[in-house]
């Protein structure tokens, strides 16, 4: 028994627990350690700020029903809403309904802001949030308590606008990242009113510092305005407006909060201005202020205000200077400015359908934001931190999408993380990493081809093999030991996902050993694979049904959904091994429904990324119409502004688990359309495999241009004229490397094509549609249908 468990079981015994409590207290920690593994530090550290929070949220949320708080928590206390949860005896309360939010952030920047489905605003790692709300005639308007708000999110540059209409008014707070000269990155927003009725308006915009966010309470001990432009918290810089408010409130739990008298009173709540400062020794200090306006019809307010995206130090180390100003159009316009310039680097793909097309480029945005200079991490919040496993993903999209100097940027830095004795150093009884590491550095030189780079990695390739090897070795079946591996597979066991990814780096390494003509070494890995590979057979090839479960042993069940990975992204269902393929084909079959895979398993919601593996797996196996039935049930629910958490509540549709805004899901949503226009089948160049036939007949102009390929660039443009297609095709050979051949997948069956220059094409048909092949050679193909 581990440390931390001998530990934990005498504080315990010391509460004067029963006997039977203790019992089982033993059973759950047996069921948590395998082979000296128990739950692992770094998944613990994760959950540990949730389980405070949460304590804090059922001490509080529950006993102040009439302060205003975060969307989420309204929804989720409502026994009227299908977001409602009871709390009985449960000491916890943590937003599992709504765990939805948009980050905005910089290029390069270290800190992104994250704004609700209601738009409050949330600057992070400062944590308490700014909420507006519209004061009026006939009283206040709190947007987290209405329904009709509408949310918007561009797609050339990272932006949030959050709109509704009350009272003949039209209110939206729009937000945006900038990087100032001084290099600190800030968040500029602007609340704005619109009179749209026919008779004057009269009321106020309140910007709202609030010490809760979409985690829940955000304990704020101390607020003041020391000047007349500035707020702060905690002694720090916090809110910086364009121009002094018309009046200032401050309350604390003892005073309680000043929406309640807002609301009651309305414009008369805002008459005089007292207090410049509160304290709260609850944590719950709040301010308001108000901006006044009197609108004629067609006529807007707008109030600008700015907030650093830094911790407290940084802020405390470098404030802001006094007399700044807040200039939001300016700060606006040279951010897009920054963004077009580097999406122009990249590739550039069209999609017909404008909804996947908003899909294609919110994902590209969202992975730009996480790469956070050296690093890469898949989420704003809870999961801003560093793990093998999702950068794996996340980088592989980032590179077919064109941006290899940043994927390069943070590949360097991987061997930080590697031990001494070769492990690439991820949470404990995670044993996938070094086959994420050895498949990363060799896909990512297969798009870049240079040799000077990888000979440079070759010596912590080789030690990561050689751990890899000692491990299956010591298993005592050949396989990588038992531990936790991915959390949502359940508790510790030996995990096929740990086997597959570390044959597949195996493999990789070969590939690298090869290419720096390291022959010897090369023959050494491809034994040591052919080993594995036997061991992972006879572990499978006991049971009936010839499917692969979880774990050798394990029922076949949710948590199967690892092994799709065989299929995609490894492809190791090659040489005739149809294990895999049966694997993922009865998975979609009685685990995919019309919202997607729900998984059991901790996520306990419909979960994107799993769900867009599976569709991308049934891609790769030529079941193009079922991996798009499979991708549908998320890419629909993809709607403005466009962010996917890492799991959907069944009911609420918001999130239900990780971070609101998660990183991975929108890599496999990236990686499933760029595979519908562009894959590499081995030595060949498969173009449009995965494509619709509204997505090809409907098309006129380019696809795809300068797309990244281990063939090279790759460029395709489309024209139609009657019956027949004109495809021309432009690829940018890298280091003189081609395809043995190009094949081109069309959605209905052809009578014949010509390739030029190299004349009459082969066509077969197959399901409806048609496969041409054609060289590496080929320029134009022509099609006549």
């Amino acid at each position: 028994m581990s440390l931390g468990i001998t530990l934990l079981e005498r504080l315990l015994r010391g509460l004067g627990l029963h006997k039977d409590l203790l019992t089982q207290f033993h059973i759950t920690a047996r069921l948590g350690e395998s082979n000296g593994v128990t739950f692992s530090k770094d998944l613990l550290l994760l959950s540990a700020p949730v389980v405070v929070r949460g304590l804090l949220n059922f001490a509080t949320l529950q006993m102040n029903g009439d302060w205003e708080y975060p969307y989420w928590v309204h929804m989720q206390l409502d026994p009227e809403s299908d977001s409602f949860i009871p709390r009985a005896q449960n000491p916890l309360l943590v937003n599992v309904t709504h765990r939805s939010w948009t980050m905005v952030g910089t290029l390069k920047g270290r800190h992104e802001a994250v704004i609700d489905p209601r738009g409050l605003i949330t600057p992070l790692p400062r944590e308490w949030s700014v909420d507006v709300w519209l004061v009026h005639r006939q009283g206040a308007c709190f947007p987290a308590r209405l329904h009709g708000v509408r949310q918007y999110a561009a797609t050339d540059h990272p932006s949030v606008r959050t709109t509704y209409e009350t009272a003949g008014m039209e209110v939206s707070t729009e937000t945006v990242a900038a990087t100032t000269r001084s290099g600190r990155d800030v968040l500029f927003a602007r609340a704005a009113v619109h009179n749209i009725s026919d008779t004057e308006k009269q009321g106020a915009l309140v910007i709202s510092i609030r010490p809760f966010n979409p985690e829940g309470v955000a304990p704020i001990t101390h607020i003041s305005m020391p000047s007349a432009r500035l707020i702060m918290v905690h002694g720090v810089p916090a809110v910086h407006f364009a121009s002094a408010p018309d009046w200032v409130g401050f309350g604390t739990r003892q005073d309680g909060d000043v929406a309640r008298d807002i609301a009651a009173r309305g414009l008369d709540a805002l008459q005089v201005t007292g207090r410049r400062e509160a304290s709260c020794e609850h944590g719950l200090a709040h301010a308001a202020a108000a901006f006044r306006f009197t609108l004629v019809p067609g006529e807007r307010h707008i109030v600008d205000f700015s907030i650093a995206l830094d911790d407290e130090e940084s802020v405390r180390n470098s404030p802001p200077s006094p007399g700044s100003r807040v200039r939001f159009e300016h700060r606006k316009e040279r951010e897009q400015a920054r963004w077009r310039a580097e999406l122009a680097t990249g590739a550039r793909f069209r999609f017909t359908e404008k909804h996947v097309q908003d899909v294609m480029d919110a994902g590209r945005l969202t992975l730009l934001q996480l790469c956070d200079g050296d690093t890469i991490t898949p989420g704003p919040w809870l999961y801003h931190r560093f793990w093998y496993r999702d950068a794996g993903p996340m980088l592989r999209a980032l590179d077919k999408l064109g941006f290899d100097r940043s994927v390069r940027t943070v590949l360097d830095g991987f061997p930080r993380g590697q031990r001494r004795d070769g492990y690439f150093q991820g949470p404990d009884g995670e044993w996938d990493s070094n086959g994420t590491v050895l498949v990363a550095i060799r896909d990512h030189y297969l798009l870049t081809r240079s040799n000077t780079w990888l000979r440079r990695w070759y010596p912590q390739l080789e030690d990561a093999v050689a751990w890899i090897e000692a491990v299956c070795r010591a298993s005592g079946n050949g396989l990588p030991p038992p531990g936790l591996s991915a959390e949502h597979f359940g508790t510790a066991d030996q995990y096929y996902w740990d086997a597959f990814w570390s044959l597949a780096g195996i493999r990789a390494f070969s590939d690298v050993a090869r290419v720096l003509d390291k022959r010897a070494s090369a023959e050494r890995a491809d034994a040591s694979a052919a080993r594995l590979e036997h061991a992972i057979h006879t572990s499978i090839s006991s049971r009936d049904d010839g499917m692969i479960p979880a774990a050798p042993g394990r029922p076949f069940d949710h948590s199967a959904i690892g092994s799709v990975s065989a299929v995609y992204p490894l492809d190791l269902h090659v040489d005739g091994w149809d294990a895999p393929a049966r694997t993922v084909r009865h998975l979609a079959r009685a685990y995919v429904g019309p919202r997607g895979f729900y998984h059991p398993i901790i996520h306990s919601g419909h979960n994107p990324y799993l769900t867009l593996q599976v569709a991308h797996a049934q891609l790769v196996l030529g079941d193009r119409d079922e991996a798009w039935r499979t991708a549908r049930t998320i890419l629909d629910r993809i709607t403005p502004p466009y962010s996917l958490p890492e799991a959907l509540h069944p009911w609420s549709g918001g999130g239900a688990m990780g971070d609101g805004h998660h990183g991975w899901a929108a890599a496999e949503t990236v990686l499933f359309l760029r595979d519908c226009y562009l894959r590499e089948a081995g030595a060949r160049l498969q173009l449009l495999a995965g494509a619709t036939r509204e997505m090809v007949s409907h098309a006129d102009g380019w696809l795809f241009e300068q797309a990244p390929s281990a063939f090279g660039l790759v460029s395709l443009h489309l024209r139609h004229s009657g019956r027949r297609m004109e495809i021309e095709l432009s690829r940018q050979s890298r280091a003189g490397v081609h395809p043995e051949a190009i094949e081109v997948f069309l959605p209905w069956q052809l009578r014949r094509a010509v390739a030029i220059p190299d004349g009459p094409a082969a066509v077969s048909h197959h399901d409806g549609g048609s496969r041409v092949v054609c060289s590496a050679d080929v320029h134009v193909l022509v099609c006549e249908y």
